[in-house]
């Protein structure tokens, strides 16, 4: 078997240093067609390797703003958690990280939502919407809310709900 396919080796490298001998002009030719399809070949191979580089350089910068959103948002939480008359008791329902702007102000990450908690009394007094970025905390009761809450919770871009 091993020797069948020494011969066979052989017989192709035998068949190729004729063909050489005999038609050089054409054998010339068809080495150099080979070699364009291999500079071609290596070509796509390395295009397709740096698009593959640039796709994971894009997805790990994806991933990092993700996780600066995130961080935002759990931060934008907390400061509303913190603005309540007992923070301990907050819960809280339909969470969003939503990237938007407000006026002059660059754009940033906010937390959209609804909190729950008890009052002074003891007792919980319903759900409240609020919007939310850093510390600042907005709720009904501020004059501004309205517009705010338009601007940025319905017309900003929702990134993904936030697990609170």
């Amino acid at each position: 078997m091993i020797f069948l396919a020494v011969i066979a080796c052989a017989g192709v490298y035998a068949v190729d240093r004729f063909q050489a001998a005999t038609a050089p002009k054409q054998y010339a030719a068809a080495q150099a067609q080979q070699q364009v399809q291999r500079a071609q070949e290596d070509a796509a191979m390395k295009a397709k390797a740096a698009e593959d580089e640039e796709a994971r350089a894009e997805k790990a910068k994806t991933e990092q703003e993700e996780a600066q959103a995130y961080a935002s948002a759990k931060n934008a939480i907390e400061s509303v958690r913190s603005s309540l008359a007992d923070p301990d008791s907050a819960l809280f329902k339909d969470v969003w990280a939503v990237r938007g702007k407000l006026a002059e102000a660059p754009e940033g990450v906010f937390a959209c939502g609804t909190v729950n908690a008890k009052n002074g009394f003891g007792g919980y007094v319903g759900y409240t919407p609020f919007v939310a970025i850093g510390s600042t905390v907005l709720t009904p009761q501020d004059g501004i809310f309205e517009g705010v809450f338009q601007e940025v919770c319905l017309d900003g871009k929702k990134l993904f709900p936030v697990q609170v």
